[in-house]
């Protein structure tokens, strides 16, 4: 149980009745708002539940104020319409509050629907960038991560898909780009890299460190150490480029160590100039 601790000195009673309201009242304050984030979780629970069935059987077995925990510790029963108890509930599907989720196996006992043969997963890191060119030139570019699960099962396919179509337009890969990868970002034409001077052609260094299911990227220079970042990463801006960046893979575009510019001590090499 809380407890009040009070230092009083030579203040008069009234002083001190005042005092003690004040600690009475902080301390009402911080039961009301524990009372209501354990209302808000339970609330937030029962949403989540599939079955709302279940929610008036799981509350009719235990007392008022119950907590999950200590429900789960005394076994939640399935009942009968007469309150029999059949067998304990070991499983309670919930909506899932994430929409990246992948297919892991499938059950032992395939369900005749279809959302319940599989195990799902949430996606792990995602180490890889696919990018998807179309051949029609018009049409912007089509980026794609890939977990390393994605990337196993679509090795044991063939591979990573080299083409992929969006209604009538074909888009072919060009490039995949990975968690480490040194690049050279500029905002329209690369003509822009070729303009700029040592020191600010260096300032457009940046180390990819992962990538996100909604497509954005997180970037960092490379004479930076992202644990010492703690602040909000922010969109990419190219009149205040920041040591981390984080933006849509479609906010920028990119040349990439090895491919387009190579190291020269201490000089950038293009290789397609």
């Amino acid at each position: 149980r809380p407890s009040i601790v009070l230092y009083i000195d030579n203040d008069d009673k009234a002083d001190l009745e005042n005092k003690i309201a004040e600690a009475q009242a902080s301390l009402q304050s911080a039961i009301e708002q524990v009372q209501k984030n354990l209302d808000d979780a339970k609330a937030d629970l029962e949403k989540a539940i599939v079955n709302k069935d279940l929610i008036a059987m799981m509350k009719s077995q235990f007392p008022e104020g119950t907590s999950l925990k200590g429900a789960c510790a005394q076994g939640i029963w399935m009942l009968r319409k007469d309150g029999t108890k059949v067998n304990k509930i070991r499983h309670i599907r919930c909506y899932a509050p994430f929409s990246s989720a992948i297919e892991i196996k499938k059950q032992t006992y395939v369900s005749d629907k279809l959302y319940k043969q599989p195990y799902y997963a949430v996606s792990g890191e995602l180490p890889y960038m696919c990018k998807y060119c179309a051949t029609d030139t018009d049409k912007d570019d089509i980026f794609i991560p890939y977990s390393l699960f994605t990337i196993s099962s679509q090795l044991k396919q063939g591979g990573i898909p080299q083409t992929i179509q969006k209604k009538d337009t074909i888009y072919r890969l060009t490039q995949i780009l990975k968690s480490g990868d040194i690049i050279l970002v500029f905002k329209d034409s690369v003509d822009e890299l070729y303009a700029l001077p040592k020191v600010e052609l260096h300032k457009r260094l940046y180390v990819v460190d992962r990538f996100e299911a909604s497509g954005r990227v997180y970037l960092y220079h490379i004479n930076f150490t992202k644990s010492a970042w703690k602040e909000k990463w922010k969109s990419i801006d190219f009149n205040n480029l920041l040591p981390a960046q984080k933006c849509g893979m479609s906010a920028f575009k990119y040349l990439t160590l090895g491919i387009d510019f190579e190291f020269d001590g201490n000089e950038i090499k293009f290789l397609n100039q």
